[in-house]
Parts: structure tokens; C-alpha cells; sequence
């Protein structure tokens, strides 16, 4: 026979004169009389009885009184439950002191002995809420008679305390997610707000950047310009250096020429002829010799035949485009004419002269 008896709630009350200040679970207020921890017991043995039930506490130093354990249960039916109430007062202690109050109970089911420790972290605050623990602000109702209407193996009373419906077998206490944010109520910061704790949950529609994609859909590790900034932070719709690259995708957004030096602003002039990468043109090509314009200067005319490098297809011969550049040596001979060089031209006049010849020839035979 396996014997289980758990604790499945707990509220600690600190009873404090005055307004108090937002504090964490289970704090306590130096100085402060009367505090009680109550532990919700459950039997979950549905055909043994708890009975014979002894309470033992250790507690911490800054505890200044023993504790006095009152509405011991004297037996849980299966199924049931019931209250332990512990109370005590607080000594005058530093903040920000902690220490275990552990809970020890005891008791007998179908003849076997059973014993379960129970550790509830303490903390002396400035100021602590009068109410704390997994079951709201009220006291956790006991049931011990176990009535569970929905018959999903918890008490009715158990069920209206977490917030789960007791006629519904389907809902159970410590798994309701009102939010459906896939985090359980009595772990959830916001239970009604799908995207606290989180943003790229499912049912969350948030958007972080306001460009119109939620943080979900962009992702929570994904940064497209690997720029160290999440995409959910950097918008698509937003261009903070005018270089025409949206935040998401420029690796840089103070600088107009990261990514690109043709960027709207970028004022980077590769070839430092006075006009810019971006007045240039990324493709433009004037000289048609396979190097772009914004790469070969309109001032600089590396072989001096009077071209500049920008407008010149071949920047290392002085006679192209033009033969007759000063920087040009063709020999005189292959100086054109008509678009023919002077030995192209000869051959020509040569070969006319003698289709002219053949035919005076022929013409003089005939007479």
C-alpha cells in the first residue's frame, strides 16, 4: 500500500498595524505578535483514515516565543482535509534575516506509521502583507470529510481555494492557467495576462518594436543583422540613420554606410574624385572595362592619354581610346586614316591601282 499525505496549500498571515509595502511570500515583520502559518493537509489514501496526527516544529532563532500549534486535526477521511494552524511571534531582528520553520506530521493509515516534513522559508522584512501563500487571502477552508463533487480525486473545498471548478472533472486545483500562457495560476505573476511572464508565448500579441509583427513571430533569439540587437526590439519600419536600411537589417543603425556605401546618406567616396560612392552608382560602369565608377577616380589618369581613369577602357594603354594622344608611341605607319592605318591604306590604294591597270590593259587589247 502506497500512503501519501502532502500539504497542497499553505497561507501565512503576519499581522501588522499599519500600510505595508510590497513584499515576498512568506515575510515577516520584526517585532510583530500573533503571526500564523496554516498548512491544508490532504489524505490521499481514499480507503485509509489519518489518524492518531502529531505536529512537531523546528523553528528558527529569530521565532521568539515557542510555537503554539493550535486545531491539530485528530483524523483525515481519504480524500479529505484539514488544517494545522502554527502561530508565533517575532523578536527584534535585522532585515532581510531567514531561516526554515519545519513542520513535521505524523500519524497512522491502515495501521502504518506515516511521517511527512514540511519547510516553509521565512524572511524578516521592513514590512510584510498581511496575507501571503498558494491559496489567496483567505483562510485555506478545510473539508475533512473529503466531499468532492466532480469526483476527480480532489475536495470540493480544495478546488474553490485554487480557483478550479469543483463540479468540472477536468479542472484541477495547481493546474489552471487562466491566461493560457502555459504557466499554472499558482506560478504565474499575472494569471489574467497572457504575456507576463513572457511575450513570445502563443496567445501573447505583443509587439515590442510596434512594427506591426508580433515578438512570437519574430522570435526571442533571432537577430537578422547579427548586430547583437533581437529583431523583437529593432523595428523593420524604422531607419535611424537614413542610409534606406531598417533597424532590423542594418548591422549598424548610427552609421549610413554599414551596411552599404551606397546608403541614402553615406558620403564615402572609394575613389576620392570628389563624388560619392552613392552619387556614383553601385553598378554603373561608363568605360564599360569591367571596373565600376565609384572604384576608378575622374581625376586621375594613370596613363596619361589625356582620359581620365573613370572614362578610359584601358587605363594602362596610352593610345586607347585614342592613337593620337601625346602619350601614345604607335609608329607613324600605323597612325590611321579614314579609320585605316597608313600600311591598311596603302595595300588598298595598291590594290586599286591595279584593278585599274588589269582593266586599262584589257581595254587597250581590245582596241
Amino acid at each position: 500500500m502506497v500512503l501519501k499525505i502532502k500539504m497542497i496549500g499553505m497561507l501565512l498571515l503576519a499581522f501588522v498595524a499599519g500600510s505595508f509595502s510590497q513584499a515576498q511570500a512568506y515575510d515577516l515583520t520584526a517585532n510583530s505578535e500573533e503571526n500564523e502559518v496554516f498548512l491544508l493537509l490532504l489524505n490521499e489514501n481514499p480507503g485509509g483514515v489519518f489518524h492518531s496526527i502529531s505536529v512537531d516544529v523546528d523553528a528558527p532563532s529569530f521565532i521568539s516565543n515557542s510555537i503554539t500549534v493550535t486545531n491539530a486535526p485528530g483524523a483525515i477521511n481519504g480524500g479529505g482535509s484539514d488544517l494545522v494552524v502554527l502561530q508565533f511571534d517575532v523578536g527584534n531582528t535585522p532585515f532581510n534575516t531567514s531561516g526554515d520553520l519545519i513542520v513535521t506530521v505524523s500519524g497512522m493509515v491502515a495501521g502504518n506509521a506515516v511521517s511527512v516534513d514540511f519547510t516553509v522559508p521565512l524572511r524578516v522584512w521592513f514590512l510584510a502583507p498581511a496575507a501571503q501563500g498558494f491559496v489567496g487571502t483567505g483562510e485555506p477552508a478545510p473539508n475533512p470529510g473529503g466531499t468532492d463533487t466532480d469526483g476527480d480525486g480532489v475536495p470540493d473545498s480544495l478546488e474553490v481555494a485554487y480557483g478550479s471548478d469543483p463540479i468540472l472533472a477536468s479542472s484541477i486545483p495547481g493546474q489552471v492557467d487562466s491566461d493560457g500562457d502555459g504557466i499554472e495560476d499558482g506560478s504565474d505573476p499575472a494569471p489574467s495576462d497572457p504575456c507576463d511572464p513572457s511575450t513570445f508565448v502563443a496567445v501573447c500579441d505583443f509587439d515590442t518594436d510596434s512594427d506591426g509583427k508580433f515578438d512570437r513571430v519574430e522570435g526571442q533569439s533571432t537577430d537578422t543583422d547579427s548586430d547583437g540587437a533581437a529583431d523583437y526590439i529593432e523595428s523593420s519600419l524604422i531607419d535611424d540613420d537614413g542610409d534606406g536600411v531598417s533597424n532590423e537589417l542594418d548591422a549598424n543603425n548610427s552609421d549610413p554606410c554599414i551596411p552599404s556605401t551606397f546608403g541614402t546618406n553615406c558620403t564615402v567616396d572609394t575613389d576620392g574624385d570628389g563624388a560619392s560612392d552613392a552619387a556614383e552608382g553601385e553598378f554603373t560602369d561608363t568605360d564599360s572595362d569591367g571596373i565600376y565608377d565609384y572604384q576608378e577616380s575622374s581625376l586621375i589618369d594613370s596613363d596619361s592619354d589625356g582620359v581620365a581613369d573613370e572614362l578610359d577602357p584601358a587605363n594602362g594603354d596610352p593610345c586607347n581610346p585614342d592613337p593620337l594622344a601625346p602619350g601614345c608611341s604607335v609608329p607613324e605607319a600605323d597612325v590611321p586614316l579614314f579609320g585605316l592605318s597608313a600600311s591598311l591604306l596603302l595595300a588598298a590604294l595598291l590594290a586599286i591601282f591595279g584593278v585599274v591597270q588589269v582593266q586599262r590593259r584589257s581595254q587597250e587589247g581590245v582596241e
